[in-house]
């Protein structure tokens, strides 16, 4: 169990840039949404199947009616189904992320700054010892005892979600 959530916290570590880069774009597309318009909502519409077709020329058929009287709304619903489905994305990447930094913090100040520089930044093992002045074995060290600890900070509350 402790070497399956230590698995789970590296994959969230080496995860955590391009999880941040998806946050970023539903966001994004949830300030800049895409929506349908009422033009295009009669046109998809008029052209969905009815019973009524060949109807002779001058009458009105019931589509016709359906469509005037009910486009707005359709449109309003595909504008709210298409919200929905972005918060559904976004809210758990957004919690799995705010987690993630939460037990950062809560690490000792090296083993975070270990951490945020490897898997928050993208830094090589090379350039972390350069600025740090710790040997890349000794990193290593660090960001193993990092994990470990931010396996048990995971595995505490293992059993109150979900």
């Amino acid at each position: 169990m402790k070497e399956n959530t230590e698995n789970l916290v590296m994959t969230f570590l080496q995860n955590y840039r391009a999880t941040k880069r998806k946050i970023e774009q539903l966001r994004y597309e949830l300030e800049h949404p895409t929506r349908v318009t009422p033009d295009e909502m009669i046109e998809a519409m008029n052209f969905a199947k009815s019973d009524g077709e060949g109807r002779p020329s001058g009458s009105v058929s019931n589509k016709t009616l359906y469509i005037a009287m009910n486009f707005q709304s359709a449109a309003d619903e595909a504008n709210a189904a298409l919200t929905h489905d972005l918060v559904s994305r976004l809210v758990p990447l957004e919690q799995e992320i705010n987690r993630l930094e939460h037990y950062v913090a809560l690490l000792e100040p090296r083993q975070a700054e270990v951490i945020r520089l490897a898997y928050f930044e993208g830094h090589t093992w090379h350039q972390i010892s350069d600025k740090t002045q710790i040997t890349t074995r000794t990193l290593y060290k660090i960001r193993n005892q990092a994990v470990e600890e931010l396996a048990e900070m995971y595995a505490l509350t293992a059993g109150l979600q979900r």
